[in-house]
């Protein structure tokens, strides 16, 4: 199932730069902000951010995922789009999804 997020994400960098973005940009937007989340509510001190991201990140509903972070800061919950490479082997196609707390793969091809 994809995420409600993504699709108005892609039409809003899509309009934005007049190309769609690359397989991993909506993780690394997501990455970021939850990064400058934590920032903000943490302030200056590196061990308060460090502290904050997995708050943050759990609370977090982004463009590619939810990152449920343990204490660490470790990803207590996977999810990933598994992709293929076209016969061209110019692009990365996404065919399905493995959600991991369900432990289920879903392949939409």
């Amino acid at each position: 199932a994809q995420n409600p997020n993504t699709q108005p994400f892609v039409d809003a960098f899509t309009a934005k730069n007049g190309a769609e973005p690359g397989p991993f940009t909506n993780y690394a937007y997501d990455a970021a902000n939850i990064a400058m989340l934590s920032m903000l509510s943490a302030g200056n001190d590196g061990k308060a951010v460090k502290s904050m991201l997995p708050f943050i990140s759990n609370h977090y509903i982004g463009t590619a995922f939810q990152a449920y972070l343990d204490e660490n800061g470790d990803q207590a919950i996977a999810y990933y789009t598994i992709f293929t490479v076209n016969p061209e082997g110019t692009e990365f196609v996404p065919i399905g999804d493995y959600d991991g707390q369900t432990d289920a793969v879903t392949l939409s091809e």
